[in-house]
């Protein structure tokens, strides 16, 4: 009988040494950050009402994105949200926040769609 060692045994009849070491391991790694180094900025958005709200968000961020944020916290879905520099046409979905130049401190306009 050689062969034999005095090692435990797992349910599948592997040494269990081996099947322990390869989950630890993936339990340690880092998950992956969206981007490395960027900082956020905070983005004002005035709804011409009245109401001006800073909402953190990353320069890397698509307009999309960012609408998904203001719409909840504004209580509306993204898709009635138009966001614009005041006096210019509404900005794109699939555009990033720094294709339009928007850094920490920009104040954009807020626009919800009626319906109408």
């Amino acid at each position: 009988m050689t062969g034999n060692s005095n090692k435990p045994r797992g349910r599948d009849g592997d040494e269990a040494d081996d099947v322990g070491d390869s989950s630890a391991s993936r339990r340690r790694t880092k998950p992956r950050s969206r981007s490395p180094q960027q900082a956020m900025i905070l983005v004002t958005i005035n709804d011409r009402l009245g109401t001006k709200k800073q909402i953190p968000c990353l320069p890397n961020d698509t307009v999309g994105d960012f609408k998904k944020i203001v719409a909840m916290m504004i209580g509306r879905q993204p898709h009635e949200i138009l966001l614009k520099r005041q006096g210019e046409r509404p900005f794109k979905d699939m555009l990033t926040l720094q294709d339009y130049g928007v850094s920490s401190g920009v104040q954009l306009d807020l626009e919800v769609d009626t319906g109408d």
